[in-house]
């Protein structure tokens, strides 16, 4: 098997506490919204941070599955330190008025999607988050602040990587 390696060990990784790591993931999330910016574009691995949820996000996730209709188990399903999936970073707005009115107004937002982020103003931006996909098996890492470059630590995790670069490129089996 031809693997590319030095796609897989040069993708990009980004830590979210869970829940919204899974709605990223998962695909429920559109855009992770963030107080700073980078102009990095393209495969990102989503790593789900350390950190337990607290009572309260704990109450408001069972609200959004219950609202939204998620129909997910988050004792099975909200992995923590570990890689959970990939997406493409797409494209990084700042959160503005203007933002607002033309994702609101222009029905970009879902009351959904607008729930799993924080679209305060000013200084958010609003990262847009495409083609995601959950993995089937985590990947236990820890994480980092930031977007961090992705190691593998071993030769299974480089093959769950591999895995992860043919879905993105749509490589064949």
């Amino acid at each position: 098997m031809d693997i590319p390696v030095k796609h897989i060990i040069n993708m990009k990784a980004l830590s979210i506490k869970q829940p919204w790591a899974y709605l990223v993931a998962s695909g429920h999330k559109k855009y992770e919204t963030r107080s700073w910016a980078t102009k990095y574009r393209g495969p990102v691995m989503i790593h789900s941070s350390a950190g337990l949820m607290t009572k309260l996000q704990k109450r408001t996730y069972e609200r959004w599955i219950r609202d939204y209709g998620l129909n997910v188990d988050y004792q099975n399903y909200l992995y923590y330190g570990c890689i959970i999936g990939v997406a493409t970073l797409a494209d990084v707005c700042v959160i503005n008025e203007q933002f607002t009115i033309d994702k609101l107004d222009g029905a970009y937002l879902s009351n959904k999607e607008y729930t799993f982020g924080d679209y305060s103003l000013p200084g958010r931006f609003a990262w847009e988050m495409k083609d995601a996909m959950m993995f089937d098996r985590s990947i236990p890492m820890k994480g980092n602040l930031g977007i961090w470059n992705y190691t593998p630590n071993s030769e299974q995790t480089l093959l769950s990587m591999y895995e992860a670069y043919k879905a993105l490129k749509n490589i064949p089996g």
